[in-house]
């Protein structure tokens, strides 16, 4: 039991061919630290099994700090654990052991076994799971079964290096044994490192993280709950504070289908995790990450100071999450963006409708453009919108500016391309989601915007490159094939413009949508699109603008009568005209 695969394991102290000795033998050579009780220490030292089993719950359960703190039954469903651990483990950790464990009634009469047989090749999961069951209260009929489970774990652990949550819940449950004092210093030192470098300042958990953030957040739980409820928790204040802030975050992470989003491994028992991790932190229960699970479906739309939100930007860890409110029925995207393409994620009532990597193929003269990494340019969060702009260089200087725009106030998404070349050629851009599991896309019959829907959510699709009369024909597509959504734009360089819109407002699912390119004048002349790029969009009452700029300017540039010399203008249009802006960027 060492952070350290060259270190000999210090947990026991014993001669070698320890191992092989007879349960008193085995007994009569248990070395202590100094917290070991008096009884513990006779009934070692008499070799009488169950006497010391029953020394070692009742020296365990003194040690209780917080009697009501126990782990969830689920918690080794959060790891790779085998199925007859986690039966016995739900036996144990259940209050009523009349209610039969899940796996078959063997777990029930012979809870123990599952320990005793363990393998040398038993994964961390497998330990872990079997040093909770040893520290659950034993029985006296039982206690000769419990003694063979204890010294197989102990056996288990002395044999091969331990690093993180194992060595931490070591030294905790096996305490007094010689050394493991030792092994709860180090699991706590890599816990509190692990936590700290692997979340931002403000509890975003960074992006590489995101595909196994259930496997890893299970970690955290397991290791803070056995040390509230013993008292030796496993980080410092900083430490306690950081994970506060992560849960909070990642507590809206949550999607329908028990799952977290962007998760590569499944993993049972995700929102049962959320509720321990929830439970952990110093949030109050009228907290909204705590409401918010407790009501996953039915909660009512309230408007919430953004400061409040779980809404954020990390440079460092890449990610980036909007969302228009706590409730769990509001649009919501998480965007990262630290491999060669940006990941979506694009959920409605706390279902995904589109995840994955937002593709991206650039060509000019033949050529592919070469674009691997994306940085964040901008990021704006306030009462009307969360805006994020991505950009990426290729070798040659040319570049691509990916808008993300969630509106807070009209349920609304504007996924947006816009790219700038180099060379006075033409340009083709193509983009591509994947729509999530159990959704479908069809095109309104007779007209170009589309629908996604699934069994309780849907949203309209506009692709506003495009004429939004079928009988016009243009450079611009838009389709869906093998659940792939894909729309291009091609021009004659060296730039382009390629915006597309998701309205998710179920009160505009049957309004009357016409959108159509805007004429954009400099100086009283009309710039080519090459230039500039401007669209209107208008669904029943709602009129929305979006303006950019492709090229720089001389003067400022006049769209729908809106003068502006900025980058990039998207707002909403009033019934006289005026346009009130939800982004402006420079």
């Amino acid at each position: 039991m060492t952070m350290h695969a060259q270190a000999q394991n210090p947990a026991t102290a014993s001669p070698q061919g320890l191992d092989e000795l007879a349960d008193t033998d085995y007994l009569s050579q248990l070395l202590f630290d100094r917290g070991a009780s008096s009884d513990l220490r006779r009934s070692s030292a008499a070799a009488d099994t169950t006497a010391f089993a029953r020394a070692w719950v009742k020296q365990l359960s003194c040690r209780v700090a917080a009697p009501r703190c126990r782990l969830p039954e689920r918690a080794y469903e959060w790891t790779s654990t085998r199925r007859s651990l986690l039966s016995a483990w739900k036996f144990l950790a259940n209050s009523n052991r009349r209610r039969r464990a899940i796996g078959g009634r063997r777990s029930v009469r012979r809870p123990y076994s599952a320990v005793a047989t363990l393998e040398p090749d038993a994964t961390d999961g497998d330990l872990l799971a079997a040093l909770g069951i040893v520290s659950m209260p034993v029985r006296t009929h039982q206690a000769r079964a419990w003694f063979s489970a204890w010294r197989r774990l102990v056996e288990l652990v002395s044999s091969r290096p331990l690093a993180g949550e194992l060595a931490y819940t070591t030294g905790l449950l096996l305490a007094p044994l010689k050394g493991t004092s030792r092994l709860r210093r180090d699991g706590i030192a890599w816990l509190q490192k692990d936590l700290l470098d692997r979340t931002d300042t403000d509890g975003t958990p960074h992006a590489d993280l995101l595909p196994v953030l259930p496997q890893w957040l299970g970690t955290l739980v397991r290791a803070a709950s056995w040390g509230r409820r013993y008292g030796a928790p496993p980080w410092n204040r900083d430490g306690s504070a950081r994970f506060d802030l992560l849960v909070e975050l990642v507590a809206s992470l949550y999607r329908e289908g028990d799952r977290m989003v962007f998760s590569a491994i499944r993993t049972s028992g995700v929102r049962a995790l959320l509720d321990a991790a929830t439970r952990l932190t110093d949030l109050p229960t009228t907290d909204p990450a705590r409401r918010f699970l407790a009501d996953h479906r039915r909660a009512s739309r309230k408007a919430t100071a953004v400061d409040d939100l779980p809404v954020t930007q990390s440079d460092w860890a890449q990610v980036a999450m909007l969302r228009c409110d706590w409730s769990p029925v509001a649009p919501a995207v998480v965007v990262t963006h630290e491999g060669p393409r940006p990941r979506l994620d694009v959920s409605l009532a706390g279902r995904s409708l589109l995840s994955g990597d937002w593709s991206l193929e650039v060509t000019c003269e033949g050529r592919s453009w070469e674009l691997s990494e994306w940085r964040c340019v901008c990021w704006v969060s306030d009462a009307d919108a969360d805006y994020l702009e991505l950009q990426s260089t290729a070798p040659d200087g040319s570049r691509v500016d990916r808008q993300i725009l969630l509106s807070r106030t009209e349920d609304l998404l504007i996924l947006a391309d816009a790219v700038l070349g180099t060379a006075e050629a033409p340009v083709h851009c193509r983009s591509g989601l994947s729509l999530s599991k159990g959704i479908k896309a069809h095109q309104r019959r007779g007209h170009r915007d589309w629908r996604l829907g699934g069994r309780t959510t849907a949203a309209r699709v506009f692709p506003l490159a495009m004429p939004d009369s079928p009988l016009e024909s243009g450079p611009a597509t838009f389709s869906c094939v093998d659940q792939q959504l894909e729309w291009s734009h091609s021009s004659s360089g060296p730039t382009l413009y390629l915006p597309l819109v998701l309205d998710f407002s179920s009160s505009r699912r049957r309004r009357a949508v016409e959108w159509n390119s805007l004429t954009i004048t400099e100086d009283r002349r009309v710039v080519s699109p090459a230039q500039a790029a401007g669209h209107r969009l208008k669904i029943g009452g709602l009129q929305l603008l979006l303006y950019r700029s492709l090229l720089p300017a001389a003067a400022s540039r006049a769209v729908l009568g809106q003068h502006t010399p900025h980058e990039t203008l998207i707002g909403e249009i009033e019934a006289g005209g005026d346009i009130t802006p939800l982004v402006i960027v420079n």
